[in-house]
């Protein structure tokens, strides 16, 4: 390349203001697009028509999500083959993903609302006991080495 092209502006302005504007457009532009995906994104987990659209669409955004974090997130080395470990680190991404978006529907459906008429109390206690039960299950699974030793002699030393 010449000395005169290394000197050129990448971005010129037809009006010659300088490229602020143009820029401020460029961003203003993508903004203005996330915004919209984002939006989409929301109505269709507020969404309480049930329609098989928003179904359809709803689960594959889950099913991407997960599949995308289950290819680049760790796997399990303790798993016999690599496809093993991918088809396990997927679906168990998928069940997170799915897990997680599942109480943003009634969030959203309150705040739109302003209301939390249709909210079950008991349901909401419930959860944390359940959160409160697996949270325990998993933790005394994972530290205590009886616990761990006890589930091997039942299922065999590679469990």
């Amino acid at each position: 390349p010449s000395n005169n092209m290394l000197r050129e502006p990448l971005l010129v302005d037809d009006n010659n203001e300088g490229t602020s504007s143009s820029a401020n457009a460029n961003i203003s532009s993508v903004s203005s697009r996330i915004t919209h995906i984002f939006n989409e994104i929301v109505d269709i987990y507020s969404d309480q028509s049930g329609s098989c659209m928003n179904l359809t669409k709803g689960l594959s955004i889950v099913a991407f999500l997960g599949a995308f974090l289950g290819l680049i997130m760790p796997k399990d080395t303790d798993l016999p083959s690599p496809f093993y470990r991918y088809i396990s680190s997927m679906i168990g991404y998928m069940y997170f993903v799915a897990w997680s978006v599942s109480f943003y529907p009634q969030i959203i459906t309150n705040y739109q609302n302003k209301s939390i008429d249709g909210l079950s109390t008991d349901a909401m206690v419930l959860a944390v006991l359940n959160y409160i039960c697996y949270t325990t299950y998993n933790a005394f699974f994972f530290w205590d080495e009886t616990i761990r030793q006890d589930y091997k002699d039942r299922n065999g030393a590679d469990a």
